[in-house]
């Protein structure tokens, strides 16, 4: 009996292990994801504020193109070099939404990887749930066991008793 009430005792103590484990493991990937999320998200504002910089870059070099044509002839080599920066400031644009696609792919890449790990995550859910019903079951039984011993004891104490009476 006190063989098998350690044995449930030991088991009852590997399981509380097996679930501080499992917990830990889960905050662990939490961490993480939450991380990676933020760095997307850091990513994804750098871009736009990249974006619309070389947006207003280029509005403004092409309001200066349209009133250095305006004004003057004579201008002409500094009107062509304003919209030569313009076509680079497109080209750069162009680049920029190109970019954005392989953001947008590794948006959703991240978003698979999210998908994965919030998976991983309910299964650990689910195998603390069972790990917390099987401690408690552990525990109960030890409980049990428990109680018998108590009994077992004082029946012995009182087979002595009445054995020595007799």
């Amino acid at each position: 009996a006190k063989s098998a009430l350690a044995d449930e005792v030991s088991a009852l103590k590997a399981s509380g292990r097996a679930a501080a484990r499992l917990q830990a493991d889960l905050a662990a990937a939490h961490a993480e994801l939450e991380a990676e999320r933020q760095g997307r998200a850091a990513q994804t504002g750098a871009f736009r504020a990249q974006l619309d910089d070389i947006r207003a870059a280029k509005e403004e070099a092409c309001r200066d193109a349209v009133d250095w044509a305006e004004e003057s002839s004579r201008f002409k080599g500094e009107v062509t070099a304003l919209l030569t920066k313009c076509q680079k400031l497109e080209e750069d644009k162009a680049a920029a939404i190109e970019s954005n696609g392989g953001l947008e792919a590794d948006l959703a890449a991240a978003r698979r990887e999210t998908d994965e790990v919030t998976g991983r995550l309910d299964g650990a859910v689910a195998s603390l749930a069972q790990a917390k019903t099987e401690q408690e079951r552990l525990y109960a039984e030890t409980s049990s066991l428990k109680r018998d011993l108590a009994a077992t004891k004082a029946d012995l104490v009182q087979s002595k008793a009445d054995a020595d009476a007799a």
